[in-house]
């Protein structure tokens, strides 16, 4: 390719991905990390795009718009990592890597004018407000390797952000490693696109165990297939936590709308439950309106991450048809979790669960009952 073109190849590239993750999300709107992702992009392929034209800025003004569509990019696509594991930025890291980009570009253009040092604390700035979402999402349970890969590839892309100075520095001087430096950026952004959206198409694969049988309603495994993948001894088949849950006040909508209405509710909860566990975990219509689950190599605070991530996702979860008149307010459930310890059985473990689960529901609707004590299920995102 010509050097002339070579400073657009980032910024074309970045458009497209941004527009593959916005396709994607049109077609799966309740993964609202898509979008972030894909205004992630734009903002950094119109950051270089203006590179390209113009160059290094070289005034304040001109800076500060840089900073800001750089800082943009990165809270966005921080924000888009978080989403997909329950959480959200920190503002007090936002505000952080801000003020260093902000402190930098000011010291180094007024103080002591230098394109380099201007570059390494922007860098700085950027990698801070990539990174921080890192030991947070690193400690939780992945559902999938998909996601596992997902932290991967943004563990590698906030690290390729702290080190871009010395890498831009050796793409000025030589020009196959500019080659390498311009088509760094785009790679990383495409890999990120790659593993989120492979993240959310797995969400909708059929679950483990597709051969067992099934509940005919909602696709989950019935309450025998559920009964043999645990065993009579959960513990043995790496099965640390036990859940059961019930829909709030669901007899009122089956009363009130009918049958038909419940089952497409009943449908959708299905699916999001099936959709928020791990590659591994087993979900199980035990009957009615009331679920299971059955989580492996879990402890119980990532479970309760879990659980959090389910009742934001139906506080967000979009009804449609009659469906979304029956719901009227959010659609709430009730949890019980119990830990499964080394000699239970099946049915004493889901016992305790069934009582956390009772304690729950008689506190109020939308909490979780876990190790005998019920709380509010509202999830604390940061």
């Amino acid at each position: 390719m010509d050097p002339i073109y070579l400073p657009f190849t980032a910024p074309i590239l970045l458009a497209l991905m941004a527009a593959t993750s916005g396709i994607v999300w049109h077609y799966h709107r309740k993964h609202l990390n898509l979008l972030c992702l894909a205004g992630g992009l734009l903002l950094a392929g119109c950051a270089q795009a203006i590179y390209a034209l113009r160059g290094a800025p070289a005034g304040w003004g001109e800076q500060a718009y840089m900073g800001l569509l750089s800082g943009g990019a990165a809270v966005a696509v921080a924000q888009s990592v978080a989403m997909r594991f329950g959480r959200h930025v920190q503002v007090i890291w936002v505000a952080a890597g801000a003020g260093v980009m902000a402190a930098g570009a000011w010291y180094f253009i007024h103080i002591r004018p230098s394109a380099q040092g201007h570059w390494v604390v922007t860098a700085l700035g950027l990698a801070l407000i990539l990174g921080h979402v890192l030991p947070v999402t690193w400690r939780l349970a992945s559902r999938h390797r998909i996601e596992r890969m997902l932290l991967l590839v943004y563990t590698a892309i906030s690290v390729l952000v702290l080190c871009s100075p010395w890498l831009n520095a050796q793409g000025m001087s030589n020009q196959g490693a500019a080659w390498v430096w311009s088509l760094l950026i785009p790679l990383g952004g495409g890999l990120l696109v790659a593993a989120m959206v492979g993240c959310t198409l797995t969400d909708g694969l059929p679950g483990p165990c597709t051969g067992l049988d099934r509940d005919a309603l909602t696709g989950l495994l019935s309450r025998r297939a559920f009964d043999a993948v645990c065993g009579s001894h959960p513990a043995a088949q790496q099965i640390t936590v036990l859940v059961l849950c019930d829909l709030d006040n669901f007899q009122r909508i089956n009363n009130q709308f009918g049958a038909t209405v419940g089952n497409e509710v009943l449908r959708s909860f299905a699916q999001l439950l099936q959709a928020s566990v791990r590659e591994g975990d087993y979900v199980a219509r035990i009957g009615g309106e009331e679920f299971g689950m059955a989580l492996r190599d879990i402890d119980m605070d990532n479970a309760q991450v879990l659980i959090q991530r389910i009742t934001h996702s139906m506080r967000q979860q979009q009804w449609g048809g009659k469906a979304a008149a029956a719901v009227g307010d959010p659609l709430t459930a009730s949890f019980g979790l119990a830990m499964v310890r080394e000699n239970d059985s099946l049915q004493q473990a889901l016992h305790r669960a069934d009582v956390l689960l009772c304690q729950a529901k008689d506190a109020g609707s939308d909490r979780v009952g876990v190790e005998a004590v019920a709380i509010d299920s509202e999830p604390s995102f940061g």
